[in-house]
């Protein structure tokens, strides 16, 4: 037998449930998304300058809801203004992927090249009730070969 105090627990689960989720005591999921380079081991980290690179990158979505996500791939370097390389959107249901590969030319901007990929969404922040437009970045640094280099005014 339950007894009394089982049989009122049993019976009253969901309002003891909702009690005790406002009163903020039962664990939530946190939505959040994942954003790395697909193959970190594949980056080139020398090339030559104007040289075909390849990179590609993994956004895995655990927002518990369908998000799209926009992302531009860069190039830059200390002192020198950002050349977009390519961006677009995708879109993940939750605990699903996008898979995105890029072909581009590395422009000379300087000895040391800088590849930005960030990404752009409507997410909620850790702790935070309201949807906001959350942005994630990841990089990698390319030696441009020296003798090759272009001088860049």
């Amino acid at each position: 037998m339950l007894g009394v105090v089982g049989a009122l627990a049993f019976f009253n689960r969901g309002a003891i449930a909702a009690q005790l989720d406002a009163w903020h005591v039962l664990p939530k999921p946190e939505p959040f998304t994942e954003f790395y380079f697909s193959d970190y081991r594949k980056l080139q980290t020398r090339a030559a300058p104007d040289s075909t690179q390849q990179v590609a990158f993994t956004v895995h979505n655990h927002e518990h809801q369908t998000t799209i996500y926009h992302y531009k791939l860069v190039a830059t370097a200390p002192g020198t203004q950002e050349q977009v390389i390519t961006e677009g959107d995708c879109t993940a249901a939750h605990d699903k992927t996008c898979d995105i590969a890029a072909s581009f030319a590395l422009p000379a901007l300087a000895p040391r090249v800088m590849v930005r990929a960030t990404l752009t969404y409507n997410g909620r922040a850790y702790d935070q009730t309201e949807t906001r437009q959350q942005t994630q970045a990841i990089h990698y640094w390319v030696t441009l070969a020296p003798s090759a280099q272009r001088e860049v005014r």
